[in-house]
């Protein structure tokens, strides 16, 4: 499949909503440790977001903000245990004896003796302890952001040429700007994050490509190991071949576009563990793969080899078959069976307006229900399903029969395909 000389582009803003809440606080988005978590809810709440400076303490993007407390807790201990070191190191003034040594380690001169959430603090007091800001998200801020950066964007890339692909990420077509503008692609990307930097004080990370796919690789995978600006700005391009040289054999396999974590066990079943390997196997042994993987084998063939047949004016022209209205909830804590069949009619209630004020009609309706299993390692909350006569029982039961309540509701989602 040869390249048909067109250009992409895609513009992910870094840690945007954790970039976000910086810049409200007139923070550096680069050096602040901050996490977007709602802390009235419990612990093990995800983050919506981590700050780049925190997350090079080996936090993930979507960790919980128990794991972001448990290893914070890890990373001042070691730094405790380096100051103790220390200690250990430097002989007593007054007698280079074990026992004052001893003593010297034990003293609060090993303790951390303060703390801040700023990176450039922390690396000047080693004495100081690792803290972090958690700040409550706040979507219609974010969308704001959102909003004003994709009119910059337009004072580049008209919108027939620009896809948003979600709140922080877009792909552009700038294969007819390029001469227009006398710049390189990586000239137009530079100048286009630079101005939302600018106006914004969010950074991003760019990635361009001969294809749609390649362009997002670029971005994902080869500008993340790329070298940072002053400003945190990272840029990185492929083509087809410089794509097979170069990640033919990068692992692990789940870092490419949709690519999963089922696709890559079923691929390391039959020794498949690069994209060097599936496009070997495609040559080989193509009927396997789409014995695995049905029609989606294409696709994962083509990405093999980098290529990506759909342009931008197949993604302009898609419409889906059906649509939906739907309305989902976190709850905030673990909700009783009761409780949880209230909230359901609320948004059934919900939908059912919002279908009337549209002037739509639906032949169908799906309610999904989460449970939140791990409450059940408590013993109290385990112990009261079995407390329950079986009067309340049957009379749950008889009240809904569609709806078991075998244990307590944490997630809520009901969308209508129109």
């Amino acid at each position: 499949m040869a390249e048909d000389n067109r250009t992409y582009i895609a513009i992910d803003l870094k840690s945007f909503f954790a970039s976000v809440e910086c810049v409200e606080r007139g923070l550096d988005p680069l050096t602040t440790n901050l996490v977007v978590a709602d802390v009235s809810r419990t612990e093990k709440t995800i983050c919506l977001a981590v700050s780049p400076s925190l997350k090079a303490y080996g936090i993930g993007g979507r960790a919980r903000l128990f794991e972001v407390m448990q290893r914070l807790r890890e990373v001042n201990r070691r730094r405790s245990e380096r100051r103790a070191e220390l200690a250990r190191a430097i002989p007593s003034e007054e007698e280079e004896d074990a026992v004052n040594n001893e003593r010297r380690y034990k003293s609060p001169f090993c303790r951390l003796t303060g703390k801040s959430w700023k990176d450039e603090e922390l690396k000047v007091h080693e004495d100081w302890e690792v803290d972090y800001i958690a700040a409550p998200p706040r979507m219609a801020k974010y969308i704001e952001y959102s909003t004003r950066i994709y009119q910059i964007y337009l004072k580049y890339v008209a919108p027939e040429d620009i896809h948003v692909y979600s709140i922080d990420e877009v792909f552009m077509d700038v294969t007819a700007y390029l001469d227009t503008y006398r710049m390189t692609a990586h000239e137009l990307a530079m100048t286009m994050i630079r101005d939302v930097l600018k106006n914004t004080g969010i950074t991003a990370t760019a990635g361009i490509g001969t294809n749609l796919y390649l362009c997002k690789i670029a971005m994902d995978i080869m500008a993340k190991k790329a070298p940072a600006d002053k400003d945190g700005v990272r840029i990185a391009e492929l083509n087809e071949m410089s794509y097979r040289e170069q990640l033919w054999d990068y692992t692990p396999i789940t870092k490419f576009w949709r690519v999963g974590k089922g696709i890559a066990e079923k691929l390391a079943q039959y020794g498949m563990y690069t994209m060097g390997d599936v496009a070997l196997c495609s040559v080989e042994r193509e009927g396997l793969l789409y014995k695995l993987f049905g029609v989606n084998a294409e696709l994962l063939i083509d990405h093999a080899w980098g290529w990506e047949p759909v342009t931008m004016d197949y993604v302009k022209a898609y419409r889906p078959e059906t649509n939906s209205l739907s309305s989902g909830q976190v709850l905030t804590e673990p909700y009783t069976f009761h409780k949880a069949r209230v909230v359901a009619q609320e948004m059934a209630d919900a939908v059912a307006l919002d279908l009337v004020s549209k002037r739509l009609v639906t032949d169908q309706l799906v309610l999904t229900v989460g449970y939140d299993i791990e409450s059940l390692t408590n013993p109290d909350i385990r112990d009261s399903y079995h407390a329950m006569s079986r009067q309340t029982i049957m009379a749950v039961k008889y009240q809904s029969r569609l709806m078991e309540p075998p244990t307590w509701t944490s997630t809520l989602h009901l969308p209508d395909r129109l």
